[in-house]
């Protein structure tokens, strides 16, 4: 759907992990959220599902700056604690 409306999602192989309830452990999910956020050839992030791991991240992310690099942080559920 995202391409067809113009855009091209990029992801890294770090959304194929797995965890109990989650897509990676909370260090890997904070490290790729950071490292997405300071890339400026990504404009915009989009979490794709909502859930109580996000809550898990809240501690590692003492790091992100969003200020420097603003982008569009689309998601919903938990994720509204980002």
């Amino acid at each position: 759907e995202l391409r067809r409306l113009g855009f091209e999602p990029v992801h890294t192989s770090a959304v194929f992990e797995r965890t109990t309830f989650s897509a990676g452990s909370p260090d890997t999910r904070a490290a790729e959220l950071m490292r997405a956020w300071a890339d400026p050839a990504v404009k915009a992030l989009v979490a794709l599902r909502g859930g109580y791991g996000s809550a898990q991240l809240l501690p590692l992310l003492h790091h992100l700056r969003p200020a420097l690099a603003p982008k569009l942080f689309i998601g919903y559920s938990d994720t509204t604690a980002l």
